[in-house]
């Protein structure tokens, strides 16, 4: 099994639906949970079905899981996530995590309040950074490969999209 996390507008999505039609692996996404009061309900259901999936020999690419329970359970001081603790002992993953500086992470949320303020958008980051390195530290929870898409990933885009449409 592959998992791709780190923080929101990172990349995740589009990451994880390329890399699943490049495997010709099936893509399972932990969706956002707006209700607050059954977020920790909602996770330990889906890292339940994950390891079920994985104990029936499916192999897929997750978008998002375990590590984003432990993490926003951390920063949001909700319950100990045990059942993602388990699932990564269980599955023993390649974690892909896609990481970003925070000052661009803020630029990318575009500072909307909606989402996280910029004391929150720290601590997230921060706390993915400590929870990946816990990770890379032990064994049995699986590897991490980590890709930094902090690097004027934007301007590179940007860049190319500019170049595309000169050339037409």
């Amino acid at each position: 099994m592959i998992f791709v996390d780190g923080p929101d507008g990172v990349g995740k999505t589009g990451y994880s639906r390329w890399l699943s039609n490049e495997l010709g692996l099936p893509r399972l996404e932990m969706r956002p949970v707006n209700d607050t009061d059954a977020i920790e309900h909602k996770s330990a259901v889906f890292n339940a079905a994950v390891r079920d999936l994985y104990d029936q020999g499916i192999n897929l690419v997750v978008d998002r899981g375990s590590v984003s329970s432990i993490v926003y359970s951390r920063v949001f001081k909700r319950d100990h996530p045990g059942h993602a603790w388990d699932t990564l002992e269980h599955c023993e993953p390649t974690i892909v995590y896609l990481r970003c500086d925070v000052e661009e992470l803020a630029v990318r949320y575009g500072n909307n309040d909606e989402l996280y303020n910029d004391t929150e958008i720290a601590a997230i980051a921060q706390e993915y950074d400590n929870v990946m390195s816990d990770l890379n530290d032990q064994e049995g929870y699986g590897d991490v490969i980590t890709i930094d898409t902090t690097s004027g990933a934007l301007e590179v885009l940007r860049d190319v999209s500019a170049d595309i449409a000169i050339s037409d």
